[in-house]
């Protein structure tokens, strides 16, 4: 799952507090924020190996194992007031509806393209996903950006174009996977939530466990879902829900204790890791064409860093986020 999930809820914490990149605290959180995206990066091994139970169950069973987890996480932490809190608000409940289905649909797509042999095009619209949310911002929010930062987003744009002209056409994943989390992170800023990111991240689990759950009782797929499911894929599937989880909350826990510039740049691990193991893991074709849409989307995304790097100053200030 991507990536940058907790990058998109503001959570309720105050910014005073500064951090030494040297303490053990803060070395501890950049290390727990880069396991979060190598957990990420490396999940396709694991969905590779349940290709044999076929996409509809490994889409549900990870859906429902991870809503299960997240409701244990709810009640083991103390966090069902906040849930309560959270849907009992029109507002927030809406959002919490629209990012649930967003986030499915991101699953629905970067599980198909595992196990469609499409990795590579996963990790490559993860890395599209930064620019294509600094586009959302500047259309939708008014943000503004330096020159460099258009320069880099113009070269982005070259590289989707040389992508469908090498191919014939923009390989589905490489545009689903970063337009929905993008959408994703989009209603979270319009729409900030009034709880902590885990709760609000629990809060769509339960929603797209309902969801789920009606569409396999409802279509009568209960038996075909979880019949004929041998010991180890059974474990398979469970970690698979946990694996979903777990960096989240390694994540939030990095977010805590390290500034925000110690973890940038690893946004990106995940996608690398993705496209690697595509190549040479999978074994998957690199064409002449993707391999220059890929050099030029590196070079959009050093572009595009370095202008965002001349226009922010370090304050060594946390993002707001919740302790766990």
């Amino acid at each position: 799952m991507s990536n940058n999930m907790s990058n998109t809820v503001s959570d309720n914490v105050g910014l005073s507090r500064k951090f030494d990149a040297g303490t053990a605290s803060s070395v501890l959180g950049t290390a727990a924020g880069i396991g979060s995206y190598v957990i990420w990066g490396f999940l396709p091994v694991l969905f590779s190996n349940l290709n044999a139970a076929g996409y509809e169950k490994v889409i549900v069973q990870r859906i429902l194992w991870t809503t299960v987890l997240s409701i244990m996480f709810l009640v083991c932490t103390g966090r069902i007031p906040n849930l309560v809190r959270l849907v009992t608000d029109k507002k927030q409940l809406a959002a919490t509806i629209i990012c649930a289905l967003l986030l499915g649909a991101n699953w629905l797509t970067h599980i198909y393209a595992i196990l469609s042999n499409q990795v590579t095009d996963a990790g490559i619209g993860y890395l599209v996903n930064p620019l294509l949310t600094v586009v959302l911002g500047v259309v939708v929010l008014k943000e503004s950006l330096t020159r460099t930062q258009w320069v880099g987003c113009m070269v982005a744009f070259a590289s989707v174009l040389l992508s469908g002209y090498a191919n014939g056409h923009i390989p589905i994943a490489a545009a689903l996977l970063p337009i929905t989390w993008s959408l994703y992170g989009l209603v979270h800023k319009l729409v900030p939530s009034i709880v902590d990111s885990l709760t609000s991240f629990s809060a769509e689990m339960l929603v797209l466990g309902v969801a789920t759950s009606v569409y396999v009782l409802a279509g009568g797929r209960a038996m075909p879902v979880i019949s004929g499911i041998p010991a180890g894929q059974w474990a398979l599937f469970v970690l698979s829900g946990l694996l979903t989880f777990a960096p989240l909350v390694l994540y939030n826990f990095a977010l805590c204790r390290t500034m925000l510039t110690n973890l940038g740049i690893t946004q990106y691990l995940s996608a690398i890791i993705q496209i690697c193991l595509g190549v040479l893991y999978f074994k998957e074709p690199l064409s002449a064409g993707s391999a220059a849409n890929l050099i030029l989307l590196v070079c959009a995304l050093v572009i595009f860093a370095a202008g965002g790097a001349k226009h922010a100053g370090g304050d060594g200030k946390p993002s707001r986020r919740d302790s766990i």
